[in-house]
C-alpha cells in the first residue's frame, strides 16, 4: 500500500510540478539566482561523487532492516544513522579533509546539528503545542464524538481516512492531525477489529490531504534575465 501511494504520488506531482514549470516559462515567470543562492550553487561544485553519497542512505535503511527483530524501532535507527555518518565520512575523505574542504568534521556536525534543533525539533514542538491546544478545546469534543459514531456507520477505514484529514485541516498540519487522531480516536477504532498494519499505512497517507502548511516563493524578476548591465 505504501509503495503504491509513493509511485502514484511521486508521478502525478512531478507531472503537476513539469506542467505548472512549462506554463509559468511560458509567462515568463521564473527564478533568478542570487545572492545566497548563488554562493551555494558555486560550492556545489565540489560535492561528492553520486555513488559515495547515496551509499550511506542506503546503511540507514539496510541496517534498520537488520536490526528491526535485534533492538527497539528508536534503538535501531539511533544506530543505523550513526553507521551511516561514519560510513558518510570514511567514504568522503577528500570532502571533509582535502585541500578542497568547505567545512571541517566538526563544523559540518555542528551544522547539521544546530539545523535539526532550530528547524525540525523546535518546528515539531511548536506542532504538537498547537495540535494540544486543539485538543484542549471544548468544541474539539463534539467532533471527537462525532468521527466516533462515523466508525459505527461507516466502514471504519473510510471513516477514519475522513477523521484525520478533518483533523489534520483543523491543527494545519500532517503531524499534527495524526497525533491527536491516535491519542482521542484510535483506541475506538482498534476495538472495531481493523487489520493494524493496513490502518496505520492508509492513516499515515490519508492525514496529509488537508496538510495547509504553504510555502510562498517570491519572483526574483522576469525570467530569462534581461540583457545588459547592472543586477537582474
Amino acid at each position: 500500500m505504501g509503495i503504491i501511494a509513493c509511485v502514484v504520488g511521486t508521478v502525478l506531482a512531478g507531472a503537476y510540478v513539469t506542467w505548472q514549470a512549462r506554463r509559468q516559462t511560458a509567462l515568463g515567470v521564473g527564478y533568478v539566482v542570487s545572492g545566497r543562492d548563488a554562493q551555494e550553487e558555486e560550492q556545489d561544485k565540489d560535492l561528492p561523487p553520486f555513488l559515495t553519497s547515496i551509499i550511506p542512505l542506503l546503511i540507514v535503511v539496510f541496517v534498520m532492516i537488520a536490526l528491526k527483530n535485534v533492538m527497539n524501532a528508536t534503538d535501531s535507527i539511533l544506530t543505523s544513522l550513526c553507521i551511516a555518518i561514519i560510513a558518510c565520512v570514511v567514504l568522503n575523505p577528500k570532502v571533509f579533509f582535502g585541500a578542497k574542504k568547505s567545512h571541517s568534521v566538526l563544523k559540518t556536525f555542528t551544522t547539521g546539528m544546530w539545523s535539526s534543533c532550530t528547524s525540525a525539533l523546535l518546528l515539531t514542538g511548536g506542532v504538537m503545542g498547537f495540535a494540544g491546544v486543539v485538543q484542549a478545546a471544548p468544541g474539539f469534543q463534539y467532533f471527537v464524538d462525532f468521527a466516533n459514531s462515523l466508525s459505527t456507520t461507516f466502514n471504519p477505514y473510510v471513516s477514519a481516512s475522513v477523521a484525520v484529514n478533518v483533523v489534520a485541516g483543523i491543527t494545519g498540519t500532517a503531524l499534527g492531525g495524526l497525533q491527536i487522531f491516535a491519542d482521542t480516536m484510535l483506541p475506538n477504532y482498534i476495538n472495531l477489529g481493523i487489520n493494524p498494519e493496513a490502518f496505520h499505512r492508509l492513516m499515515t497517507i490519508a492525514c496529509c490531504g488537508l496538510d495547509n502548511r504553504v510555502r510562498h516563493c517570491r519572483s526574483q524578476g522576469p525570467y530569462p534575465p534581461p540583457a545588459g548591465p547592472g543586477p537582474h
